[in-house]
C-alpha cells in the first residue's frame, strides 16, 4: 500500500497489516468494511457494506493488501478505542474503504 502524506508531500509503502498495527489492531478485528464514496453519508447509498466472511469483504481486503494500491491520509483515532479506519483512495473520484471493528469487550470488575 502506497500512501501520500498531503502536509509533508511524500509517501511511504506499509503493508495492510502494518496500517492496522498502527491503529492497535489487526485484520481478525474487522466486523465490516464499506466501500464507496468517501465525502458522503454512510446510509449504504452512496456504497456497499461487507460483513466479515462475504465476498465482497474478502475482495475489499486483498485490494487493500496488493502492493500498488494507492491510498490518501488514512483517518482514524490512535487512542485504542478505534472503532474505524478511513482509507480514501488515490485517482478514484472521492473513492474510499472504511473498515469497522469488533467494539472491545469490556469486563466489570467487582
Amino acid at each position: 500500500m502506497i500512501i501520500y502524506d498531503y502536509e509533508k508531500e511524500v509517501e511511504t509503502t506499509k503493508t495492510f497489516e502494518e496500517v492496522l498495527a498502527e491503529f492497535g489492531k489487526t485484520e481478525k478485528d474487522i466486523k465490516r468494511i464499506y466501500h464507496g464514496l468517501d465525502h458522503h453519508c454512510r446510509c449504504g447509498c452512496g456504497g456497499r457494506y461487507f460483513e466479515a466472511g462475504e465476498r465482497g469483504f474478502t475482495r475489499a481486503v486483498n485490494q487493500m493488501k496488493k502492493a500498488e494500491f494507492r491510498a490518501f491520509e488514512i483517518e482514524g483515532k490512535v487512542d485504542g478505542k478505534t472503532h474505524w479506519l478511513n482509507i480514501p483512495e488515490q485517482w478514484t473520484n472521492d473513492m474510499c474503504y472504511c473498515i469497522y471493528f469488533k467494539e472491545p469487550v469490556l469486563v466489570a470488575v467487582k
